[in-house]
């Protein structure tokens, strides 16, 4: 099972003969997974391993020793990245997730590869679902990793990410490969740490819970597809302070995306990131209905039969009295 879907996602990509693939390997259960997934499907010589050692807990060191010793057993390439001296300690988990990436995009980059593979999971999906949601992001918080991710200058690929930890863990126990467990993540002294065990307890009473969230992101992923797609045939970026919006296809968008276009317009167009009320875009959408100019955001909505002409509000400053 779990190597039919980590195929199906490889396999959604085209890659060169001798692309170079960085495999980010801690020496935990999930990319020591991904790690011996990997080399069934490619030759080991395209396989870069990278060990971030954040030195922020004594076992460390050894979990990046294992990896070398694994790595080299099979002949792959390996290499440790240390945080050095003047870097700044990591507080919580997410700053050592900042800084991890830090090191394997410069290292991505040095060796000129361009794939960046990391060994998130279904689970993972899930947790970031409950703390998004719970810092306030709505659903939109479900939508934080997909199979493949583009940066500036890599693809993320996360050919786990249908799958189950427990999917995960019976697949190491089948093929008696070893790992080694951060006892960080048993914690609780980090919030995600804490999550993961209500989860578990949760999973037991409703056991259909991973399956329904994994079901709504896919779900939110088609519903973004959708609106990216008609966003391309309505907006025209006029030069670095001006949108032209069709009008038209404008009028064809339901409630909830004529908020998310106002709203990310208002955004792109402004360098001090005004307060955008519900209130004002729900304002602006009716104006532009009854082809009326208005502003919001700092911004002028000009309308015309056709299109929606948006730039900066030009203010006249009030002259001195003499």
């Amino acid at each position: 099972m779990i190597l039919q879907e980590f195929k199906k996602i490889f396999n959604n990509e085209v890659f060169f003969k001798d692309t170079k693939f960085v495999i980010c390997v801690s020496g935990g259960c999930d990319s020591m997974a991904m790690l011996n997934l990997m080399k069934e499907l490619v030759n080991i010589d395209q396989l870069y391993v990278v060990t971030v050692n954040h030195k922020l807990r004594p076992e460390a060191f050894e979990e990046a020793e294992f990896v070398a010793k694994y790595c080299n057993n099979l002949g792959i390439n390996h290499i440790t990245l240390e945080w050095q001296d003047d870097m700044p300690l990591a507080k919580n988990q997410e700053e050592a997730r900042d800084g991890r990436y830090k090191l394997i995009f410069e290292h991505a980059d040095k060796i000129e590869a361009p794939y960046i593979f990391t060994a998130h999971h279904l689970d993972d999906i899930i947790e970031n679902f409950f703390i998004r949601v719970g810092r306030g992001s709505g659903l939109k918080g479900m939508n934080v990793y997909k199979p493949a991710s583009i940066t500036s200058k890599f693809k993320l690929i996360r050919p786990l990410i249908n799958s189950t930890k427990k999917q995960i863990l019976n697949y190491l126990e089948e093929n008696q490969i070893e790992y080694r467990n951060d006892q960080s993540n048993f914690s609780d002294k980090y919030l995600r740490s804490r999550l993961r065990k209500s989860l578990e307890n949760m999973a037991q009473d409703l056991p259909s819970i991973k399956t329904t969230l994994k079901n709504i992101s896919a779900a939110y992923d088609s519903a973004e597809e959708n609106y990216i797609n008609k966003i391309i045939h309505i907006v025209e970026f006029k030069g670095a302070a001006q949108i032209k919006v069709n009008k038209c296809i404008f009028q064809t968008l339901t409630l909830d995306e004529k908020r998310r276009l106002i709203s990310e317009i208002i955004t792109n167009l402004n360098t001090d990131k005004p307060d955008i009320r519900l209130k004002t875009l729900d304002s602006v959408i009716s104006k532009i209905s009854l082809n009326k100019t208005v502003t919001a955001g700092n911004l002028i909505f000009k309308n015309s039969k056709m299109d929606i002409m948006i730039s900066k509000e030009i203010r006249k400053k009030n002259k001195k009295p003499s």
